[in-house]
């Protein structure tokens, strides 16, 4: 008998904590090194303000992480202005204080990543709406080929219509 080969995919359930891969923890260890060696106290104003991206990375049990790619690529970009600014002026003592202490640095960061949440939120309402939308104009353009056939060929065409609603 012929051993049969497993092909075991990981699947995370509802109750298991998701692991990082040893690549994933790699470079994140090194990304972590680098902002700490160019950014010093400011990596820890990213870190406060990649927050969200973090706690929603603990929660998006997908398989893909389509959740946590969303609302991370939003916080990024709301936190990537303040990073510049601190890389340009260097890790000082009143950028650190310039930025933390403006309550517009913090809604930048957090809005941005609330933009990400209502992005997955009513994107798939938006979708559906245009995809109906398509689908009722495919259809009122098939009604008007169907009359405009009807027109030319007579009433013996529908005929065959009621054939084929019967099957």
């Amino acid at each position: 008998m012929a051993k049969k080969e497993k092909t075991a995919k990981k699947t995370v359930h509802a109750g298991t904590i998701p692991r990082m891969r040893g690549r994933n923890k790699f470079l994140l260890i090194l990304f972590s090194l680098l902002l700490m060696a160019l950014l010093r106290t400011g990596f820890l104003i990213f870190l406060m303000g990649m927050l969200p991206s973090i706690v929603v990375y603990f929660f998006d049990r997908s398989p893909h992480r389509y959740t946590f790619r969303t609302i991370f690529a939003c916080n990024l970009s709301g936190c990537l202005p303040f990073l510049g600014h601190m890389l340009e002026y260097g890790p000082s003592d009143a950028s650190l204080h310039e930025a933390t202490s403006s309550a517009l640095t913090w809604f930048l960061m957090y809005g941005s990543a609330a933009m990400g949440g209502l992005l997955i939120a009513f994107t798939p309402q938006i979708a559906s709406v245009m995809i109906t939308g398509l689908h009722q104009t495919q259809v009122a353009r098939l009604q008007r080929l169907q009359n405009r056939i009807e027109a030319e060929w007579g009433k013996e065409v529908t005929q065959f219509m009621a054939r084929a609603d019967e099957h």
